[in-house]
Formats: structure tokens, sequence, C-alpha cells
């Protein structure tokens, strides 16, 4: 049986990034935190806070250019992991591993693409033409 595991999410970011860098010393981690609504016809809205953690230039470039309030679009695939907090306590996390962080609007409605693979990171600036 084939599975399929791609998130793709467009929300705003509640908080500033949190940028870390990798004990390997090798780039580091950039965890954006996003509020995605979903709105219904037959009920209440729904929102939605979800995790992105970017790697690498990308998260440099998350943590440079973002801002709370922003719009993103995140492309990833979907993980849970667990750990033990300082109290001891199991806690439980599921997010997504970005693949794709799209910036969205701005003040000059301009948007940066930036794109990693899992052998090399490369990052791409695009501004788009103001029409």
């Amino acid at each position: 049986m084939s599975s399929f595991n791609e998130a793709i999410l467009m929300g705003n970011l509640t908080k500033d990034p949190v940028y870390r860098d990798l004990p390997s010393g090798k780039g580091g981690v950039c965890t954006l935190r996003l509020a995605v609504n979903s709105y219904r016809k037959d009920s209440d809205d729904e929102t939605l806070y979800i995790d992105a953690v970017v790697f690498g230039k990308q998260a440099e470039s998350c943590q440079k250019f973002l801002t709370k309030g922003r719009s993103v679009l995140v492309s990833g695939r979907i993980k849970s992991r667990s750990y033990e907090n300082k109290e001891g306590d199991m806690r439980y996390v599921t997010e997504v591993i970005a693949n794709t962080v799209q910036f969205v609007g701005g003040k000059e409605a301009t948007k940066e693409v930036f794109e990693s693979e899992s052998t090399k990171e490369e990052v791409e600036f695009y501004r788009l033409n103001k029409t």
C-alpha cells in the first residue's frame, strides 16, 4: 500500500521566527508558528496553529526577512515527535518540515521563494513585477 505525506499551508506568522544554530555547526533551524484559517459555510470558522520547521540557508533567510503577521505559503511533510520536558512529562508535537517557504505580500508586493533539497541547499530570490 502506498502513502503520501505532503502539506501545503498558507497562513500568518503568530510571532517572529525562532532561529537556533545546530549543535553540529552546519547551519541552523528556524521555527515558524502559523495561524491557518479554515472557512466553512455551515459552521464556525476554525483557526489552526501549526509549527513549520525550516533548515539551513532557508532558515537564515526566514529569520532575516520574516516578522510576526507576515503571510507565508509553506509546503513540506508532516512529522510527529515526542520529547520529555523539564518537569519530566512527555510532550508530543506534530509539525511541518518545510521544503519550500514562500513569502507572500508585504509592503512592496514582493515574493521571495526559498527552496531546499535534501542533498543540497540553495536559496533563490524571485521578485514579482508590479502589474
